[in-house]
């Protein structure tokens, strides 16, 4: 008999403790740890995901938030807009256009010739638009203040065309056709 058959047959009983106990601890390992190990790892996983989607979520609350915040603020100069600068109708508009423009127009020294006006809208808007066209005389650098005092005018009017002219005799003044624009509320809009 060899040395190690000897041994074997000698410590049967020790190396079978020893065989079965190593088994048992494989197969507590295999059916107990190591599926509690795999569930740790995936719920840290779950963790790790559902820290970034309350992440993601937090970002579009605030983009949402934000979004909501400008809208108001938007609304709110928007009613401001509306309230404190455009008139509140037609003959504000009229007043505006007529009283305001020939005060600039005499303020720099210009002549009205000739006005006229027509006021438009749209059946889909809450705002009017009335159009003014004036031809007035005088010197160039009169025209140019006059212009730069409509524009800065606290008056919401735009200038929409600016047709500069002389006349042929010589020393004749300065001819401007000048068509502004101011918008007004309308009835039953905002």
């Amino acid at each position: 008999m060899t040395r190690l058959r000897r041994i074997v047959a000698e410590k049967r009983m020790a190396i079978t403790v020893v065989v079965v106990t190593i088994v048992t601890a494989v197969c507590l390992y295999v059916l107990t740890a190591y599926p509690l190990t795999i569930g740790a790892a995936q719920a840290g996983e779950r963790r790790a995901a559902s820290v970034q989607l309350l992440a993601t979520a937090r970002e579009s609350y605030q983009a949402a938030r934000a979004t909501m915040d400008g809208k108001s603020a938007a609304s709110e100069q928007l009613q401001r807009f509306y309230g404190d600068v455009l008139p509140p109708d037609l003959a504000g508009a009229r007043g505006i256009t007529y009283a305001r423009l020939a005060a600039l127009a005499s303020a720099y020294n210009l002549r009205i010739d000739r006005r006229s006006s027509a006021a438009e809208q749209d059946d889909d808007s809450y705002l009017g638009r009335l159009r003014t066209t004036m031809l007035l005389a005088g010197e160039w650098a009169d025209i140019r203040k006059f212009i730069a005092a409509v524009e800065d005018a606290p008056e919401f009017i735009v200038i929409q065309e600016i047709v500069l002219s002389q006349g042929e005799e010589v020393g004749a003044s300065l001819a401007l056709a000048l068509g502004v624009s101011i918008y007004y509320r309308v009835e039953g809009g905002l």
